[in-house]
């Protein structure tokens, strides 16, 4: 899949999951407009949604420390972030 379809594809099923659009990303696939688009708290919070994900931090001598309690949008967003390839992360999560 190309980085356009997957753009098309991940933004269909955030609208699917409630996003509200802004009429400004209707024609918007240049590079500058697709981060302000996916990089977004709303555009991530529909396409991710709110279940709760955890990061258990483990020691050296196999005790758990601490567990930390986020949402995925917040969890995969901070991943994507990282990402050479920001787009082909969420193309992962697109069902086939």
């Amino acid at each position: 899949m190309t980085n356009q379809q997957i753009l098309q594809k991940v933004i269909e099923k955030a609208v699917e999951n409630g996003w509200h659009r802004p009429k400004w990303t209707i024609n918007a696939y240049g590079n500058r407009w697709v981060a302000d688009i996916i990089f977004s708290h709303d555009f991530s919070k529909a396409f991710f949604g709110y279940t709760l994900m955890f990061d258990t931090l483990i020691w050296e001598d196999g005790v758990t420390k601490e567990t930390k309690k986020e949402y995925a949008w917040t969890w995969h967003l901070k991943r994507m972030v990282l990402e050479k390839e920001p787009l082909k992360y969420l193309g992962g999560f697109l069902e086939e």
